[in-house]
């Protein structure tokens, strides 16, 4: 379905959509709940930078992004039971909610922790770490958080365990 207003056309979902089974193919979302792999950084850095493909990258596709974000904060339960119903296809959306989100309904909320930056309309992706198994006030505060690096190329931050 494609939809025009002021010259710029929008395929509805076609891009989100394919990013959105991308994203469900990644290892963060593949891998078996109880399993005890490891993820590489490398695995941190593809799962955000599929999220950020995901951003809007038109007027329209912002505005309606912006519309759907309205709807999803007046009733953020019934909105993901819509965007998760079978018949509805239009789950790809459910990329334009909020990380937490986003990580609940792919099952995930245990292994990442993800964030939006309104200044660089970004997504960053962490490893989740519960904050329950930090002994330490600082390592609490860090929260062991693996930050997955910019494009910039940055370095890895991370915390040890042995830490104080």
């Amino acid at each position: 379905m494609y939809i025009k207003k002021n010259n710029m056309t929008f395929e509805n979902d076609k891009r989100i959509f394919l990013t959105f089974q991308e994203l469900l193919k990644t290892r963060i979302v593949t891998e078996k709940q109880d399993s005890s792999y490891e993820f590489t950084p490398q695995d941190y850095i593809d799962f955000e930078v599929l999220l950020n493909k995901s951003t809007p990258v038109n007027e329209f596709e912002t505005n309606l992004r912006l519309s759907l974000r309205l709807l999803y904060h007046k009733n953020k339960e019934n909105f993901v039971d819509y965007l998760t119903k079978t018949e509805n296809k239009s789950i790809q959306f459910l990329l334009w909610t909020d990380g937490k989100t986003i990580a609940e309904v792919l099952n995930i909320q245990q292994r990442i922790f993800i964030t939006w930056d309104n200044t660089t309309q970004k997504y960053t992706v962490k490893r989740f770490v519960n904050p329950a198994k930090h002994t330490t006030k600082k390592q609490y505060h860090n929260r062991g958080y693996f930050v997955a690096p910019s494009l910039k190329k940055e370095k890895f931050i991370s915390t040890s365990d042995n830490e104080e």
